[in-house]
């Protein structure tokens, strides 16, 4: 996002007006405001979907007991889809359709944003979305203001980028500071191009997942390609998986013979004298990089889910309760 007010970050985020007819054309989310001015962003969503004006509605620490109350019963209920809130819903909002959370602007910690973002998605059958939108400032770099004295003033350790840090286009400067202050955990977490996951794993020193050390299964690649509907690890975890995107083949330039390391195979046609002639270009190499890897990842894929489905938490691998042999 831009800034504080770049409120069309949110909108982005959520369905044209134009598709929206009726509450049931809404998600139920929770959006999350760093502070109690959320009115703006209220009154935002609001002009964006007129017709639905009383199923948008805000939640903070300065409105009365009254309120708080009727707004939570009426979100519970369905009646309200779209929550503006601060962290005053945040603890204790056990609510198990909510499908979407946006948090406008980066939290305090990555602990307020797991915290936040473990609204949603309280249902085995429903498939949620956490969506964390950063200032432009946090990425950028700005030489550090001087004091009267002639320092320049304190300010918090760049990361730098090693292990599953940011990846800085410019080299770190003693003489520059952040944009905008942030938790390095939650700074790393942002950044990282692998698993976030992982970052997580060891901000709250959980365990080993699935009981190896190291771990032998990809507990990501379990979630993103098994256990739907809950199955999305991270975008990242998802960007890596997917498969290369298809390149059109490109068309030979002619040539008086046929290179030698073609590989050649009798077509299904049969000619006058009942042969097969040869047909170059599809071979054992064309088969290897497309079926066979195909048939790899769907036996993979089966050897997983039939161990979970089976065993359930062990500390076997699925290499040993179901080997290649």
């Amino acid at each position: 996002m831009n800034g504080g007010k770049d409120y069309s970050a949110v909108s982005n985020h959520l369905p044209d007006p134009k598709d929206v007819q009726s509450l049931d054309d809404l998600p139920q989310g929770i959006i999350f405001t760093n502070h109690v001015k959320t009115q703006v962003l209220c009154r935002h969503l609001r002009r964006r979907y007129p017709h639905l004006r009383g199923a948008i509605d805000l939640l903070h620490a300065h409105r009365t007991a009254k309120a708080k109350r009727r707004v939570m019963k009426q979100f519970r209920k369905g009646k309200i889809k779209l929550l503006v809130a601060t962290e005053a819903a945040g603890m204790g909002a056990d609510i198990s359709n909510i499908e979407l959370i946006i948090q406008f602007g980066v939290p305090s910690s990555l602990s307020v944003w797991i915290q936040r973002a473990g609204r949603a998605g309280r249902s085995r059958s429903l498939q949620a979305r956490a969506i964390l939108l950063a200032e432009k400032s946090m990425f950028q770099r700005r030489k550090k203001r001087r004091k009267p004295g002639g320092d320049a003033e304190n300010s918090v350790p760049a990361l730098r980028p090693d292990g599953d840090g940011p990846e800085l286009a410019e080299p770190l400067d003693d003489s520059k500071k952040w944009g905008k202050n942030v938790d390095p955990a939650l700074r790393e977490y942002i950044s990282t191009k692998k698993c976030r996951c992982k970052i997580t794993d060891q901000y709250f020193n959980n365990p080993t997942r699935l009981g190896t050390s190291p771990p032998i299964i990809d507990f990501c690649t379990i979630l993103t390609r098994v256990l739907a509907p809950t199955g999305d690890c991270c975008e990242n975890c998802i960007t890596r998986l997917q498969p290369p995107p298809s390149t059109p083949p490109q068309t030979p330039e002619p040539t008086d013979s046929p290179p030698s390391s073609a590989h050649s195979t009798p077509s299904k046609q049969r000619n006058r004298n009942g042969k097969r002639s040869m047909v170059s270009g599809v071979g054992p190499s064309t088969r290897r990089t497309e079926h066979l890897k195909r048939a790899r990842s769907a036996l993979e894929k089966w050897r997983v889910n039939t161990c979970l489905q089976i065993y359930g938490a062990t500390y076997l691998t699925h290499d040993v309760l179901l080997p290649d042999k």
